[in-house]
């Protein structure tokens, strides 16, 4: 059942935002995600000039880093399990 009004096209106008006029537009900030570890990582290195060093692109030292890291983790488990210590 129709109540009338449906037909009608919807309004061009929306309505203003809280604590506006009619008319005023309200500048929306945009969402920002948060760096990741990489680019913060990366940033890090730029910033220290760390890649001059060894005269190694950044991308591949944050990913020597990372696999650095991945790998500490497998040896702490593996010694910890040694001692009969392992965690989850």
């Amino acid at each position: 059942m129709k109540r009338g009004h449906e037909h009608l096209p919807p309004d061009p106008t929306p309505e203003p935002e809280l604590g506006t006029l009619p008319g005023e537009t309200v500048a929306v900030k945009p969402i920002t995600t948060p760096p990741s570890f990489e680019e913060e990582l990366r940033g890090l290195l730029n910033r220290h000039s760390v890649e001059n060093a060894s005269n190694t692109p950044d991308f591949i030292l944050v990913t020597f880093i990372q696999n650095v890291l991945i790998d500490y983790g497998h040896a702490v488990r593996a010694r910890d399990k040694w001692y009969g210590e392992e965690r989850s």
